[in-house]
């Protein structure tokens, strides 16, 4: 995304451009994104939806791009945008509806397209940039004459050639430092056996705890596996999943009520349903599965029936239900992965995205240490980085 809307920034306001693309087409990973349907951004644009290690140079680098400039760049491309639940997607609610318009658009500018095209090293400075690659047979070649150069290489996730740390290899090259990261956006494996609730679906409250401290939490449909947990909630919180063997997962999947509000809802429930069966009582609250497994957990019988326990022992099967542990073994690795964490640290690009290693090299999109949440933000900011390495390189008015 970064790299095909610079390039369409560029050529139109007159430079020449050549996009050296990696994959055998450009755009590969754009039909991937909200699940066919591109969730090209969002309404609520606050840096907080965002994980970085310097959030004020991040901060700084969203104000490039205002919903006037970002609205204006898809109209230019003649796509439609319509919002649902705060995300933007095309019209069309379909991922290659993006990629045809910047594509088309692309074509219109006679703008060189190179596929197959693996870049293993830049060499020179700002004004005299060689590029050595190989295409797809393995010859090697070299290119003179490029004055600056955008690196759009992405991050690790979704990597469809293997290539040595992607982009990463060439900005290790010229002196980057690249803070270390994972897979994100992803499913969660656990340790427990997860089989009898595999296929659930549910609302819930997920809490990430690292070394006994909450980290962030996150409701949403929560997904069950046989492995494990998945769903929006998980995703957004693999994020911050850095120290998996000191990490826990704690779900509420009572999430509608809080736990001022637990003991009279259970008093009254008990009241009328004292006959039931423990499956039965939760009916309501809990699909059955959920609620087999979440008894068994809690050392009570689906068949035992409410006036046979005591308060003690019901408000502990309800406080397991709120506070149910999963203990992470694995997350996703980076091909199911939505974006990787981790990337170059913003202290060192300068306010338009150069590098303060290499003046007139770009350093964009995911390949920066900026890991956005679910909902349009990782595409967001591949557009912002492109507006704001633009600005860089073209005259001020």
């Amino acid at each position: 995304m970064a790299g095909m809307a610079a390039a369409i920034l560029l050529a139109e306001s007159g430079k020449h451009v050549v996009i050296l693309e990696r994959q055998e087409r450009i755009g590969k990973k754009i039909l991937l994104t909200g699940n066919g349907r591109c969730n090209i951004s969002n309404t609520d644009m606050d840096a907080s939806n965002y994980r970085t290690d310097d959030a004020v140079c991040l901060k700084r680098i969203l104000e490039h791009c205002t919903e006037k400039q970002e609205a204006a760049f898809w109209q230019s491309l003649g796509m439609a945008v319509r919002e649902v639940k705060g995300g933007l997607y095309p019209e069309t609610n379909q991922a290659a509806t993006v990629l045809d318009c910047l594509r088309f658009r692309i074509e219109e500018l006679g703008i060189r397209v190179c596929t197959d095209a693996y870049v293993t090293q830049i060499r020179g400075s700002l004004g005299h940039f060689m590029i050595c690659r190989k295409d797809a047979e393995g010859t090697e070649k070299t290119e003179e004459g490029y004055t600056q150069i955008l690196l759009c290489c992405g991050g690790l996730a979704g990597v469809y050639k293997e290539a040595e740390q992607n982009g990463f290899g060439i900005v290790r090259g010229m002196g980057h430092a690249i803070r270390k990261g994972h897979p994100a956006l992803v499913p969660v494996t656990c340790s427990e056996d997860m089989k009898a609730i595999a296929g659930v679906r549910t609302q819930a409250k997920v809490t990430l705890f690292q070394n006994g401290r909450e980290v962030l939490a996150d409701t949403g449909e929560l997904q069950l596996t046989k492995e494990g947990i998945s769903g929006i909630p998980v995703f957004q919180l693999t994020r911050y999943l850095d120290d998996i063997k000191n990490s826990r997962f704690e779900v509420d999947f009572l999430p509608f009520l809080t736990e001022e509000e637990l003991p009279k809802h259970l008093n009254e429930r008990t009241e009328r349903m004292r006959e039931r069966s423990m499956e039965q009582f939760f009916a309501g609250w809990l699909q059955k599965k959920l609620t087999l497994y979440l008894l068994k957990r809690s050392g009570i019988r689906a068949e035992q029936k409410p006036k046979a326990l005591s308060e003690k022992q019901l408000l502990r099967v309800v406080r397991e239900m709120k506070h149910c542990s999963f203990t992470p073994v694995a997350l996703g690795n980076y091909r199911q992965a939505q974006v990787s964490v981790g990337g170059v640290p913003l202290s060192e690009v300068d306010e338009h995205l150069q590098s303060v290693k290499v003046p007139g090299i770009y350093i964009t999109g995911e390949m920066l240490d900026v890991t956005g949440a679910c909902g349009g933000y990782n595409l967001h900011f591949a557009l912002v980085c492109a507006m704001t390495a633009v600005q860089g390189i073209l005259p001020s008015p």
